[in-house]
């Protein structure tokens, strides 16, 4: 025997089909929302071709078919230019990134050179007491 709360949830689980509505009448799909609330949308023909129009004519399906493509491609445009336009905003972040660390990369040469020139000059007075110190010690022997 099944509990109560075993036939609650199985009468929420249960397929919605109104008594004036006949099964054959409309095709629907029932899709939850959630836990308790379940939508029935009517289900999309497949080729939307009646049960008694088995002949119908090609210039129809072509057209079809046409609007079809149509539609496919405009979507693949709108999805490519959105994939491209994303590529350019990250293209764009990665320059400005780029430029702000070559700007520190300039700044930090820039003080290396002037610590080399203030190098260099202090190796050049060096040489000079050196050379100085020498000549003094030749001249005391």
């Amino acid at each position: 025997m099944a509990s109560a709360k075993r036939k609650r949830e199985n009468f929420a689980e249960a397929i919605y089909r109104p008594s004036h509505i006949k099964s054959t009448d409309l095709q629907t799909t029932n899709r939850r929302t959630s836990r308790r609330s379940l939508v029935s949308t009517q289900a999309p023909a497949a080729s939307d071709v009646e049960k008694g129009d088995i002949n119908r004519s090609s210039d129809e399906v072509d057209e079809s078919i046409a609007t079809l493509k149509l539609a496919a491609e405009s979507v693949t445009v709108r999805v490519l230019r959105e994939t491209a336009d994303e590529q350019a905003r990250v293209i764009q972040v990665m320059r400005s990134t780029i430029n702000a660390k070559d700007l520190k990369n300039q700044k930090l040469y820039r003080k290396i050179e002037r610590r080399d020139k203030r190098v260099g000059r202090l190796s050049k007075r060096v040489e000079r007491v050196d050379f100085a110190l020498f000549r003094t010690r030749l001249a005391e022997a």
